[in-house]
């Protein structure tokens, strides 16, 4: 596999010297953007340009970013303001790198996470791929892992994503071949389903997936007014992309998409009953009886999942045997949760 990489003058990480390009997207999020830069520059494996991609910052972030003395950091403000999946597309643009990865401005990486996934790209031969793993969530209460399926041989992105169990796949997740990653990225229109849509795109341009089995980054999920998740009209623009996008997905995951996405979108913005609706039009005991009453009490509190089956979850995974209690290395890594400031 090296042989092959070198004659397509494609550097490995094996010898340090594949450079990874690290774009993060960010606005008004001046302090939780400095621990997830702080997550970027005390990475494990060090060669890497991270690219702080601002649209239009007015809180104080610009003069964060510019207090930093590293030289691996470089910021683009956008000419205009256009959303995370603009400054995504404009970050691949500039990204130098043989492998690009993305970081969201309010998730942070743990310190292995790089070196873990480009040992095994280097396993796997760079060509077209892209790395994926599931996250720890930071809910509130505490970090936990999220459980999830780990991605089959030849079985479909929206299959993946939205049919039974359900697995989360976001950008802050992503290591592709920097070359892809040029070739195909985010659509800097599109305000929803960004980062499904994109994994779409990569399959449809003949990615090959690999999902290792270990939480690699910490997922916020605590609930935020500066989420758009939250903004009505995005409910009818999911709506829109799907019917746009379903036509070759499996039947299951086109059920998935209102079970486990439309339904709490809807949700989340006070409408209740058409988020009830969605998720009867998706309800599949596939997915298994706790996560579908997990999703039905997230649907009844708005998009939340109430505190108290949080806590007895919590319970449940202390009860458990150690080495099924947290996949891999998450124990000692999460005592080392970045700090607000980034290292100067």
């Amino acid at each position: 596999v090296n042989a092959a990489a070198a004659l397509r003058g494609v550097r490995l990480p094996f010898d340090g010297s594949a450079l990874v390009s690290v774009i993060v997207p960010t606005r008004d999020r001046c302090e939780l953007l400095s621990r997830a830069i702080r997550s970027v520059l005390t990475q494990t494996y060090a060669n890497l340009e991270l690219l702080i991609v601002d649209d239009g910052s007015a809180d104080g972030t610009v003069e964060m970013v510019a207090s930093i003395k590293d030289s691996r950091v470089r910021w683009m403000p956008n000419p205009r303001r256009g959303g995370a999946g603009y400054s995504r597309y404009r970050g691949a643009e500039a990204a130098r790198g043989d492998f690009i990865a993305f970081l969201d401005s309010d998730d942070w990486w743990l310190a292995d996470k790089l070196r873990l996934q480009l040992a095994e790209a280097e396993a796997a031969g760079p060509e077209n791929l892209v790395m994926l793993c599931p996250p720890a969530c930071d809910d509130g209460l505490g970090i936990v892992p999220l459980d999830q399926p780990v991605l089959r041989a030849g079985q479909p992105i929206a299959d993946y994503v939205y049919a039974g169990r359900q697995a989360t796949v976001l950008s802050s997740s992503l290591l592709l071949d920097g070359r892809l990653g040029r070739r195909v990225r985010f659509d800097p229109g599109l305000r929803v389903n960004q980062d499904t849509d994109y994994l779409l795109r990569l399959e449809r341009e003949g990615a090959r997936f690999h999902c290792q089995a270990q939480p690699l980054y910490v997922l916020d999920t605590r609930r935020r007014t500066d989420r758009m998740s939250y903004d009505p009209s995005l409910c009818s623009e999911s709506r829109h992309w799907y019917e746009r996008m379903r036509h070759d997905w499996p039947r299951r995951a086109q059920r998935g998409y209102f079970l486990w996405d439309l339904s709490v979108r809807y949700a989340s913005t006070g409408h209740r009953l058409q988020g009830f609706l969605c998720f009867l039009r998706g309800l599949s005991l596939e997915a298994g009886s706790y996560r579908v009453l997990r999703q039905l009490l997230r649907v009844i509190g708005g998009g939340e999942v109430p505190t108290g089956l949080k806590l007895l979850r919590r319970q449940w995974l202390r009860a458990l045997p150690v080495p099924r209690r947290v996949p891999n290395r998450i124990d000692p890594i999460l005592a080392e949760k970045p700090a607000a400031a980034p290292p100067n």
